[in-house]
């Protein structure tokens, strides 16, 4: 176990602090539920991922940031948008081992207890995605726990697999970008004492915090759904032959690897992300980048040149 103090017992109100809360009138408890985490580093890209879910689905939707840090007009910006949205700043009172990724991540494990008694199912999605089709089945899964799609082994190691299925043989390791999670289960079932332990516990041990612990927490009890369909990561199979096909299925479409907003990204990644981009701020970004990466790729093609001529002269 860890030795990061926790509070004993640990209230909730002593770990996260609520710092701001406030929503727009166009905000629904009732409509579909999407929750997002992300800091002013991702702020774009997670308007992006909204306005492209309103615009690719039928039924309301709105929208929870849950944020433990987000600055004033960041806030302002996303309570005025014409679309339902509801802000929830925290901070967060114990240390717990996220490596290089964002603390703000945790909050999507202690949805239960961030968000009203009155929510009983949410849909979480990570920031550096974008969807291209209607999700009406996925809202209308019946979940026990959780439901998660599984890890493509390009963005996890195959070592690193073969240890979790070892550990961990009654389940396929998922990816959690996309995760439905039925929060009255949840509540019912386990406190948020137990879960902030093992939190703290797992995080610690393991390269994948929040994901790792989804994972080991959930073992057992994780329900499926299409990977390819809900959760692409694009990255992962550009090369494969299963590419084209898992394009024409997909609807939500994980920047997992190799971020558009990278000049250094491949081109191709690039251009499918712009194709579905709906906020005019990430429109202007991504074609900055396009134009980027056109020099990078020249560049590139000139040093690998160079190598090979400097190559040649050593052998001659």
């Amino acid at each position: 176990m860890s030795d990061v103090m926790i509070p004993s017992p640990a209230l909730l109100e002593d770990v996260f602090k609520l710092k701001y809360h406030q929503q727009n009138k166009c905000f629904n408890a009732t409509d579909d539920l999407v929750v997002l985490t992300f800091d002013d580093n991702y702020m774009d890209q997670s308007i992006n991922l909204m306005l492209s879910l309103i615009r690719n689905n039928e039924k309301r939707i709105s929208f929870i940031c849950l944020c433990l840090d987000l600055s004033a007009a960041n806030v302002e910006t996303l309570l005025k948008m014409d679309i339902g949205i509801q802000v929830k700043l925290y901070d967060l009172s114990v240390e717990i081992n996220t490596g290089r990724w964002s603390r703000s991540a945790l909050l999507r494990l202690f949805t239960p207890w961030l968000l009203d008694e009155s929510i009983a199912k949410i849909l979480y999605m990570d920031s550096d995605i974008i969807c291209c089709g209607n999700i009406r089945e996925l809202f209308d899964m019946d979940v026990s726990y959780v439901a998660m799609g599984n890890e493509i082994s390009g963005n996890v190691s195959e070592t690193q697999q073969n240890t979790y299925r070892k550990l961990f043989p009654t389940q396929i390791y998922c990816n959690s970008g996309v995760v439905l999670i039925n929060l009255d289960k949840l509540r019912t079932e386990f406190s948020f004492q137990d879960m902030l332990m093992q939190c703290v516990d797992i995080c610690s041990k393991y390269p994948y915090p929040d994901q790792d612990f989804l994972n080991i927490f959930f073992d057992g009890k994780i329900q499926y759904f299409n990977g390819l369909c809900y959760n692409f990561q694009v990255y992962e199979l550009i090369n494969s032959c299963k590419y084209k096909n898992a394009l024409k299925l997909c609807k939500l479409i994980h920047f997992s690897c190799g971020k558009p907003w990278n000049p250094k990204t491949d081109r191709r990644i690039i251009k499918l992300y712009l194709t579905h981009t709906e906020h005019f701020v990430m429109k202007s970004r991504i074609k900055k980048v396009l134009r980027k990466n056109l020099f990078v790729g020249s560049l590139h093609r000139i040093l690998t040149k160079l190598k090979a001529v400097k190559s040649l002269l050593r052998k001659t």
